[in-house]
């Protein structure tokens, strides 16, 4: 609802009205009910998405040197703030080692630490 709100008023007046022109803005937006809304969507969403199966991974890497790197590159969920792409390292019957998507500084740069 705000990111819509967002794009109308660029639409209508331009970014920098809207970032630097000191415009007042009013909505009936509910943070609350947003909130609960999103999270609603979200579930409902996964619950679906389970119902239906697994359907591979996002993107086949390369895990035999810095894995990091690959997986830093990788684009997506970035809609679902709570979710990290990770990478399957080693698997047995014992369970899995996994490498979590690395941070990345402010210059840009992925943080080293794997």
């Amino acid at each position: 609802f705000t990111e819509e709100v967002r794009r109308q008023i660029i639409a209508r007046y331009g970014e920098n009205a809207l970032y630097e022109g000191g415009l007042s803005v009013r909505t009936t937006l509910d943070p609350k009910i947003q909130l609960i809304a999103r999270k609603s969507l979200q579930n409902g969403l996964l619950k679906y998405d389970m119902l239906r199966g697994y359907r591979g991974p996002v993107k086949h890497i390369d895990i035999s040197g810095d894995w990091g790197v690959a997986l830093g590159n990788v684009k997506g969920l970035e809609d679902v703030p709570e979710w990290t792409l990770a990478v399957v390292l080693d698997s047995s019957a014992d369970g899995l080692t996994i490498g979590i998507q690395p941070s990345r500084q402010v210059s840009g740069d992925l943080v080293k630490d794997r």
